[in-house]
């Protein structure tokens, strides 16, 4: 696969199943799914989250 390839990959908006092309990396894939999950994780932080002493406080 071509870098062309990858990037136009990356462009592609995936909605299910069929939206992949049979001969697509699974490397490819993974990265696409991580890239998923990280967004849906970030939405699930709390509206404080990691700012400052006083929320790191509360961990020690």
């Amino acid at each position: 696969m071509t870098t062309d390839e990858h990037a136009r990959w990356q462009g592609l908006e995936v909605r299910r199943p069929g939206d992949v092309p049979a001969a697509t990396p699974l490397a490819w894939q993974v990265e696409k799914h991580t890239a998923h999950n990280d967004r849906l994780m970030n939405c699930a932080l709390p509206a404080d989250f990691g700012l400052g002493e006083q929320w790191n406080s509360r961990w020690r």
